[in-house]
């Protein structure tokens, strides 16, 4: 594991995945410690067993303050956004909610859609496009509301009608 960690795993700094062939090894190592601290005739039983609860107590209150950030949504506006797109727009309609490719502002709508454009808006209305909705008033975002009319126009997002034209 060593000679993974330094040779193959040296990438670790940057994607977590690495991490994931030597879990196993380190979850059977702990486990055989943890059974050797309960068990030991060595160690104080009430002392040992107390640190081996209370670590295992901390390893889990730590982990689950971590895991608890990725479900933090760090822009509210996507939240508002989805929540008037799903008053506003009809449940079978395709959605257009571009945030930086970022799938999250689209969960938010409940619709089915794409993330981002990735070709010209003629061609994803002819794929069945209905709706465009955003939250950053970027250079694209200018351009289509110069195009096409807002269903719903706030200072946090906007919603166009894609088979509406100005």
């Amino acid at each position: 594991m060593l000679i993974y960690l330094s040779v193959i795993a040296t990438a670790n700094v940057r994607h977590d995945y690495y991490q994931t062939l030597i879990i196993p090894a380190i979850s059977l190592v702990l486990a055989q410690g943890s059974l050797w601290m309960w068990k030991s005739e060595n160690l104080n039983k009430l002392l040992s067993r107390f640190i081996l609860i209370f670590s295992l107590g901390v390893g889990l209150i730590t982990g689950a303050l971590q895991v608890k950030e990725f479900y933090n949504i760090n822009h509210p506006e996507i939240l508002t956004a989805g929540a008037a797109a799903d008053k506003l727009v009809a449940k079978d309609a395709l959605i257009i909610a571009p945030y930086n490719g970022d799938t999250a502002f689209l969960y938010q709508t409940k619709r089915w859609g794409w993330p981002f454009v990735d070709l010209p808006i003629d061609e994803l209305i002819a794929k069945g496009a209905d709706y465009y909705v955003a939250v950053n008033f970027d250079s694209q975002t200018t351009e289509f509301i110069q195009k096409f009319e807002a269903v719903q126009r706030t200072d946090q997002y906007v919603i166009l009608d894609l088979h509406k034209r100005k």
